[in-house]
């Protein structure tokens, strides 16, 4: 956080999801803060980050060391059928990413 001068750190997601053949992504932000000059200024309310996974992975400059893991829900299908699975990793930062809002 401290290297960044205007950004958005986005600590938990409300969703995500990527089309079947991995290529086009989409994240919504749960927990989100706007990052000014190296600080954490305050919430944002469901950031989106829509891009492909060439993208997002080029855009990749740093990572945290530590890890954190939960247990979360993939839900597929009408009617809904939802499969246990895990979610998280370390901190990332990516540079140059658009940024919407819902």
């Amino acid at each position: 956080v401290k290297d960044v001068k205007k950004g958005i750190f986005v600590n938990s997601f409300m969703e995500w999801n990527i089309d079947d053949i991995r290529w086009n992504q989409r994240y919504v932000g749960h927990e989100a803060y706007l990052i000014e000059n190296g600080e954490i200024k305050y919430p944002l309310i469901n950031p989106v980050i829509e891009v492909t996974t060439e993208r997002l992975w080029t855009s990749l400059d740093a990572r945290g060391k530590e890890t954190q893991f939960w247990a979360a829900t993939c839900g597929k299908g009408d009617p809904m059928q939802g499969v246990p699975v895990w979610a998280g990793g370390p901190h990332l930062r990516f540079r140059n990413l658009e940024v919407k809002t819902r």
